[in-house]
């Protein structure tokens, strides 16, 4: 075995040890939780072979041997990979207060208390299913786009991913808790708006990159089907990128600056003090929510702003292929 393969092997079994230990809970439990660690220890599995069993497969692989696009496949995987103990870490701290609550609905007569149990049984399944489908497809689609076969050029790739590293960067600057910074002044919040326009839209600004830098036709508003696919996989590599970081880095910066974050919600009885243990575990919950809708419709976004930008890129001048000098004599 070579250093290099020997050096990914320590790696894959020390982040599927260290996620498995994540995933096992810490201090607590609920009747779904023996489903969830189950559910773990599967996508983990998942995780770390898939990259072997579609080796084969032309719509997965292989990857490309060496050079940019080999680390933009490399990066991309790394960050599903690292997406489920992000979503581990947020979930273990939102999920204390059903322990808690467990406490309570003890002291219930048992049909109370079986309800509570069928509760968090099918919370658990959902939430299992949901967090397995979502990382299959993320993993598949990373495959599927860095996978030699797509003949899509290594700077498509590599404007896609810079883009989106930008875009994610940008949002998670911007909302670092899962919530605006602006205060209420009608100035810093149109800026913020702006801005997060801005970042919203790397998408688009990969497509348009990576169409105008491929030749086409001469004719202005002709689009080629070369063009149209590098400026599609720039899109989703943008849109696929940009959610996963901002993810990855957002959930875990709830959870350790978890009292700053908004309360979602709050206790209405107003002999409660506000801020307990409970309201900012369910705010972070509550408040992580909405990145599951990042999750699911950032490569959608991807693909719609590539596309558009695409077809946008091709009413301007763009390089046309090189034509041999005729004044060169070929021997």
């Amino acid at each position: 075995m070579t250093a290099r393969r020997f050096g990914t092997a320590a790696i894959m079994l020390g982040y599927g040890v260290a996620t498995v230990l994540l995933g096992w809970r810490r201090g607590w439990h609920t009747p779904g939780t023996t489903l969830i660690r189950g559910t773990v220890v599967a996508i983990v599995l998942m995780l770390l072979a898939l990259p072997f069993l579609t080796r084969r497969w032309s719509w997965f692989g292989p990857g490309p041997g060496a050079g940019p696009a080999r680390a933009v496949r490399i990066g991309g995987y790394a960050l599903v990979c690292a997406l489920l103990p992000a979503v581990l870490y947020l979930t273990d701290f939102a999920g204390h207060r059903f322990a808690t609550c467990g406490a309570y609905w003890r002291v219930c007569d048992q049909q109370e208390l079986a309800g509570w149990r069928s509760e968090r049984i099918g919370e658990a399944v959902a939430g299992s299913l949901m967090v397995l489908l979502l990382l299959a497809g993320y993993a598949l689609g990373v495959l599927w786009l860095s996978a030699a076969g797509r003949a899509i050029p290594a700077r498509v790739a590599v404007i896609g991913a810079l883009a989106g590293v930008a875009g994610g960067l940008g949002l998670y600057a911007l909302r670092p808790l899962g919530s605006s910074l602006h205060p209420a002044s009608p100035v810093p919040a149109l800026l913020y708006h702006l801005a997060l326009a801005l970042v919203i839209a790397a998408p688009f600004g990969a497509g348009l990159l990576a169409a105008r830098a491929t030749p086409g036709p001469p004719q202005v508003g002709a689009l080629s089907e070369q063009q149209l696919r590098n400026g599609i996989a720039a899109g989703l590599w943008a849109g696929t990128v940009g959610v996963l970081l901002v993810t990855v880095l957002t959930f875990p910066t709830m959870v350790l600056l978890s009292r700053h974050v908004d309360l979602v919600w709050a206790n209405p009885d107003p002999d409660v003090a506000h801020g307990t243990r409970y309201e900012i575990e369910m705010s972070v919950g509550d408040g992580s929510g909405e990145y599951l809708a990042f999750l699911l419709g950032g490569p959608l976004a991807g693909f719609a702003f590539g596309a558009g930008a695409a077809g946008i890129g091709s009413l301007g001048p763009r390089p046309q292929p090189r034509r041999p000098d005729p004044r060169q004599v070929t021997v």
